[in-house]
């Protein structure tokens, strides 16, 4: 039996009703959707009432019992009146004679007095029985599937609830609310809403709970599709696991299959038919599709709606009640049988004009090679949903691919379905398969079709640009545009410039946007929105700020002003502009635009463009300081990146991923994501390989290793001049090297650094870089003993954060700035200033720097509320072991590892153990979090002199 998972509260709700002490009937009525578990939550119920020592009646209603007076009731409490007889009256069972009554008998009915003192007279008795054994050892009944019950039952639920009882039943009745009967969802209604029971829904379970069910370690993004398939239930789930090869879910194909064996024929033959025409349907043309009479399929309707097999689904359509209903009753049909359906459906449809993508699917399931007809219907239908439903375009051009005939005659057309099916498939993010399209169309078009082949030679280097296949796209694209009948093609040129753009190559970028613009201009031609979105990104990006920003400008101005249904067959180049406004540090215009573009994205179906604007949102909301946005963003593009397939897209993710972490104080996770991207990054030199590097780098300084973060950086961004990072961003990177040198107390490296950050400004340099040199000058400043020109430095930063909207860099800005007045005696200006930077911090949700900031101000004298929720309790300290809470001591004085270790004698391996056993103790994320877990008079007072000689950092 399968474990329970998701379905804590519940389970709690029950083991508190065993817990009571008072006396009376406590009822948990349990609704729940096919699938959910309900019945195993019952069957848990059951085994917790035996271990607590009562008695415990069960019973599961069948459909039959609806015709059955108190037939679920006599089930479940029979077997335990019968052992009990002697005690009772001798005699057998006590309900023999007022439970077991003829078929005849009705429910109660006020129309019938003469029923109403039977019906009285039931209900005493077996309430009286009840009332025994709650006084003797305690009651426990339990139902299930009432929604098949009597009408007796149900009326005898209400009478129970109500009834003053001697003793404790602890009851619970489980029921579907879509087969429920309105007398019993109306007794539940009335006995949750005056408190005479709890009414508990159960939901589907989350995406955590169902990855608990997996036994077979599968891929991430295959378990998030099948999440997303199943809604969460976890019946589906295991359909769906059997359906791809886990045995260990076979129960749950077979469970479905049960139910529908339970079906009467007629209904199944419906069911069918429906089936046919797919989950959601038009019953309209069930007649037709079965050869039946209108009355035949309404009967056969009404019994699968009361069956909960198919549903309403607005005015006039039917539903199943999940698309595994759904398939599991089509495949319960024979192929002749699927056939003739099939063809009836699409003969059906036809005569009443439905549009062509209703109902080429059937055509697919009953044409035949060389049936043109069938072909001209599914190219109609693949026209019509391309622009909305790029994967069920990419179908129907297979299955007219399928139904071409070989040979010479036709060599031309299946070229340009091909070539149409290669650019759906990579509309729709599959890659694999568009590579594959892409190459066999190029083989089949002839010589003289430049237009076609310009196509195909785009769409086949973008397959290999998104693959982060930079060499391969960059060659091919090269070797077309050397041919004369391609040689002055701008969309080539300008692809090969995004190609050595997405490589890193930013000289070459550059040097291809500038043919590209002066073959424009020659011509004196006004450039597409996608020109001038890759020529702002590869100007940018090698630091021609002024001419990319004309560019990105040109491109914005377009963009903004187009449709949606303009926008939509431009999401590429919306997805350039995006870059471009991040590298030149317009991050309110990328987050805009981008989320635009993953809306339109959304509504098309292009999965793989809407991974990559999802992502431009969450870079842009992370550099606006809105982490939570930033992460719900990321998190919704790696599901999809995941399902793709695709590395270097997954690596793009888990990079902006663990700047998020990091900012938000998980050090460990943040290194481990940025580890991850490293493996998919793959070969060295790519951007993508740059930044994933380089974000691993920039997670060591936060785990105090200082010189790693040095080395990871250098050597992924091609050395000390950072060759390999695109111009604007190399300040960046230089401050945190500035700040990694002088972590480990190299004052001559960090003015080394700061100097290269200097260096490194363009003649028109970006407002955020010029920040980012102005704060690496300023930590340098400060370390050399110089307060004074540091604030003024520091000040720089804030003002260029502040024009630029980088709050996070803004705040760090105001920290560094703190410290400086601090140190040049200005205290309650750096109180004030290191205020501002925690409530912006605080708002970001960047714990690990909203700690730095409270560990300043207590410097400062500044009594800081340590905040709930990150283990600063007394009770998270007296966890602590005694030697931990040494090496915590230590910790919060400011001493590194390796001090610590010299200082206790020990390895600081042993160290790091004890500092990750501290974190988990006191439910903290960082060093500095375990500083704040202390107040100044907690921290024994020691001789902290290491065996060097060296004095250490006590200051707290």
């Amino acid at each position: 039996m399968n474990p329970i998972v998701g379905r804590k509260a519940e389970l709690a709700a029950w083991e508190k009703i065993l817990a009571g002490s008072l006396d009376g009937v406590w009822l948990i009525a349990i609704a729940a959707e096919p699938g959910l578990g309900k019945t195993r939550i019952l069957t848990e119920y059951r085994r917790s009432a035996e271990q607590a020592g009562l008695t415990v009646g069960f019973a599961q209603a069948a459909e039959g019992d609806s015709a059955t007076p108190f037939a679920v009731l006599t089930e479940a409490l029979d077997p335990i009146a019968t052992r009990s007889a002697g005690d009772m009256n001798g005699q057998g069972s006590p309900l023999s004679s007022p439970l077991r009554l003829p078929e005849s008998h009705q429910a109660p009915d006020a129309s019938h007095p003469a029923e109403l003192p039977r019906a009285g007279a039931t209900h005493s008795v077996i309430g009286g029985l009840l009332e025994q054994f709650a006084v003797s050892s305690g009651m426990a009944l339990l139902l299930d599937d009432l929604h098949w019950s009597d009408a007796q039952t149900i009326d005898f639920l209400a009478y129970l609830a109500r009834r003053p009882v001697r003793g404790r039943v602890a009851m619970c009745v489980t029921y579907r609310p879509h087969q429920a009967s309105n007398r019993l969802l109306t007794v539940i209604d009335a006995l949750a809403k005056s408190g005479e029971a709890r009414k508990i829904t159960l939901g589907p379970l989350t995406e955590a709970n169902i990855r608990s069910l997996d036994t077979r370690d599968t891929p991430d993004g295959e378990l998030r599709r099948r999440y997303a398939a199943s809604l969460g239930n976890p019946l589906y789930f295991g359909v769906l696991a059997a359906e791809a090869g886990d045995e260990t879910h076979s129960h749950a194909r077979a469970q479905i299959g049960t139910e529908l064996e339970s079906l009467p024929s007629f209904a199944l033959q419906v069911a069918g038919g429906a089936a046919v025409l797919g989950t959601d349907f038009d019953p309209a043309l069930l007649p037709a599709v079965l050869d039946l009479s209108d009355s035949e399929v309404g009967a056969g309707l009404d019994e699968l709606v009361r069956r909960d097999i198919i549903r309403q689904s607005g005015t006039d359509r039917l539903t199943f009640r999940h698309e595994v209903v759904r398939e599991a009753v089509y495949h319960s049909i024979g192929p002749a049988g699927r056939h003739t359906a099939h063809t009836r459906a699409a003969r059906a449809m036809r005569t009443m004009g439905s549009p062509a993508e209703l109902w080429a699917h059937h055509l697919t399931h009953t044409a035949r090679i060389g049936d043109h007809v069938a072909i001209r219907v599914l190219l109609r239908a693949a026209l019509a949903v391309r622009p909305r439903a790029p994967m069920a375009a990419a179908e129907w051009y297979s299955a007219a691919l399928r139904l071409l005939p070989d040979g010479d005659a036709d060599r031309a057309r299946r070229a340009r379905l091909t070539l149409a099916q290669a650019e759906t498939l990579l509309e729709a993010g599959l890659l694999v398969q568009s590579r594959s399209a892409f190459s066999e169309a190029m083989a089949l078009l002839r010589p003289h079709a430049h237009i076609l082949r310009t196509r195909a030679v785009l769409g086949a280097a973008r397959v290999a640009q998104y693959s982060g296949l930079y060499d391969e796209a960059d060659a091919m694209l090269e070797r077309e545009l050397s041919s004369a009948s391609t040689a002055h093609s701008p969309t080539l040129q300008v692809e090969l410039a995004a190609t050595r753009a997405a490589k890193g190559d930013f000289p070459a970028a550059r040097e291809s946007a500038e043919s590209v613009a002066a073959a424009i201009n020659s011509r004196r031609a006004v450039p597409s929105p996608s020109i001038h979105a890759v020529l702002a990104f590869s100007f940018t990006a090698d630091g021609c700020l002024d001419e990319g920003l004309a560019h990105a400008r040109a491109a914005g101005w377009a963009i903004d002003a187009m449709s949606d249904a303009e926008l939509a067959v431009q999401l590429h180049a919306l997805l350039w502009t995006v870059q471009a406004d991040m590298c030149a540090g317009r991050y309110a215009l990328a987050l805009r635009r981008a989320a635009r573009g993953s809306s339109l994205a959304l509504a098309t179906g292009s999965d793989y463009l809407r991974a990559r604007l999802l992502t431009g949102q969450g870079a842009a909301a992370r550099m606006l300081g809105a982490l939570k946005e930033s992460r719900s963003h990321l998190d919704e593009a790696l599901g999809i990146a995941e399902l793709s397939g695709t590395g270097h897209l997954v690596a793009t993710i888990l990079t902006e991923l663990s700047s998020v972490a990091d900012w938000q104080g998980d050090v460990t996770e943040a290194s481990e994501l940025a580890e991850r991207a490293v493996v998919l990054a793959g070969g060295e030199g790519s951007w993508t390989a740059v930044r994933a590097g380089s974000a691993l780098g920039y997670a060591q300084l936060a785990a105090n290793q200082p010189r790693r973060c040095v080395a990871l950086v250098t050597a992924a961004a091609g050395g000390a001049d950072l060759p390999l990072i695109e111009r604007p961003a190399r300040a960046l990177w230089y401050e945190l090297l500035t700040r990694a040198a002088l972590a480990d107390d190299d004052a001559d490296g960090a003015r080394q650094w700061t100097d290269r950050a200097l260096g490194s400004l363009c003649q028109s340099p970006s407002t955020a870089a010029a920040a980012f040199a102005a704060l690496a000058e300023s930590h340098t400043l400060l370390a050399a003993g110089d307060p004074r020109a540091a604030v003024v430095g520091a000040h720089t930063a804030v003002d260029g954060f502040k024009q630029a909207g980088n709050r996070m860099e803004g705040a760090r800005a105001r920290l560094a700035l703190g410290r400086a007045l601090a140190a040049n005696d200005s205290r309650q200006s750096a109180i004030d200033e290191l205020r501002i930077a925690k409530d912006d911090f605080a708002r970001s949700g960047a714990l690990r720097l909203e700690d730095e900031v409270t560990l300043e101000l207590r410097r400062l004298g500044v009594k800081v509320p340590r905040t709930g929720g990150r283990g600063q309790s007394g009770s998270g300290l007296e966890a602590l072991s005694r030697r931990e809470r040494e090496v915590a001591e230590h910790v919060a004085r400011g001493l590194t590892n390796r001090e610590v270790a010299a200082w206790m004698y020990l390895s600081e391996k042993t160290v790091e153990r004890h500092l990750s056993s501290i974190f988990t103790k006191l439910g903290v994320r960082s060093r500095v979090a375990v500083a704040l877990a202390f107040s100044p008079a907690q921290i024994t007072q020691r001789d902290t002199t290491s065996s060097g000689g060296g004095a250490l950092n006590a200051e707290f």
